[in-house]
């Protein structure tokens, strides 16, 4: 698939002459700028490395995420991106049950398992509206949301009442509202977390979890999720740390245990699984890349060339970002990391940011 063809089956829904342009302007940028467009980083004021304003400056991220503030911080920097920077960044939060997540002083909805006891749809598509509303207006574009999960053991440290619930029809209806809403206001919900948690009791902060349903029980639950909601023009989706064992063992029945890998390290869930049986052409981020469950495999400065590799097409957060972005690098530069897959992340980074920068021709398809 080359460029043009990603751009113009992705669900950005771009025209040909904005991917056109697209395309042109991937053609002109540096390798320098190209490795800065594949972070996506925390928002902090003040950083071993400067301020946020110096870092943006001197890697050029292709995100920034921001963890509760004020209005001033997130305008500021939106109105410093507009000014010095080519290529202007995602700006997100985890705006899962309010706004709250981003702005500070807002009042959040208590949950999205409160938000989805309510069975209304329309509550649920009213209280969405409100939440992207006022993310829109603190010039938030990009939104880690929502989560798709299903909460399948009571014990699970993730999902809990993150999730929609147990009910694989309830989690894409009310995940259907999330998706529409923040489109809505020409945000982009990122759906999370392929291929999904909540099965096991495991933290991926601190080591991988494992999604152990059979291949078909996943087909039938957490596949139909994502597969109604990809069919649906879902935009983005958030790779977890999350093995599906039983998967690579159905379709590679000589694999070696250990060659079994968490969703962001693996091009077997991503390039096969997700891609190719689901059919999403959208944009790949990882989960945090700070979690243990992601620097289990690897050290660190090879995991972070791993996930680009595997299909991975932003990293979320660095450990120390002069090392991380050195590692990519190097890594492009003498071609581990091909100028092709370089060069494809770069689509769908650019693509999914022309859609929210007004070249949208239209939203979500209706079901």
């Amino acid at each position: 698939m080359n460029s043009l063809d990603i751009l113009q089956t992705a669900p950005f829904n771009l025209s040909t002459k904005s991917a056109q342009e697209i395309i042109h302007q991937i053609a002109n940028m540096s390798l320098a700028d190209k490795v800065g467009q594949l972070f996506f980083l925390l928002h902090f004021d003040k950083t071993a490395h400067g301020d946020m304003f110096d870092i943006c400056k001197k890697y050029k991220p292709g995100g920034l995420m921001f963890r509760p503030t004020n209005e001033d911080v997130t305008k500021s920097l939106v109105k410093f991106a507009d000014k010095e920077m080519a290529i202007r960044p995602f700006f997100s939060a985890n705006v899962e049950s309010g706004a709250n997540a981003l702005i500070a002083q807002e009042t959040g909805y208590g949950s999205p398992m409160l938000l989805s006891a309510t069975n209304d749809d329309q509550l649920v598509a009213q209280a969405v509206c409100d939440m992207a509303s006022v993310s829109a207006s603190a010039g938030v574009n990009m939104t880690f949301s929502p989560v798709v999960d299903l909460q399948l053991n009571p014990d699970n440290p993730i999902t809990q009442t993150r999730s929609f619930g147990d009910q694989v029809d309830q989690v894409i209806r009310m995940s259907e509202q999330f998706v529409k809403g923040f489109l809505q206001y020409q945000i982009l919900p990122v759906i999370k977390h392929f291929p999904g948690d909540g099965v096991d009791n495991r933290d991926h902060h601190l080591l991988p979890s494992v999604n152990s349903l059979s291949f078909p029980e996943w087909l039938a639950t957490y596949g139909k999720v994502y597969k109604t909601l990809i069919d649906q023009g879902a935009p983005c989706i958030m790779a977890g740390h999350i093995l599906l064992p039983d998967y690579e063992r159905t379709q590679f029945p000589d694999i070696a245990d250990h060659e079994i890998k968490p969703a962001t390290l693996s091009s077997h869930l991503l390039k096969g699984l997700l891609r190719r049986q689901l059919g999403f052409n959208g944009l790949i981020i990882t989960d945090a890349s700070t979690m243990g469950g992601f620097n289990s495999f690897y050290p660190r400065k090879q995991a972070v060339v791993e996930t680009i590799k595997a299909g991975c097409d932003m990293l979320l957060f660095t450990t120390d970002v002069a090392e991380d972005y050195q590692s990519v690098y190097q890594a492009a530069e003498i071609g581990e990391i091909s100028a092709a897959r370089l060069n494809e992340a770069l689509v769908r980074i650019l693509g999914a940011k022309g859609d929210v920068n007004g070249q949208r021709k239209s939203s979500i398809k209706n079901k």
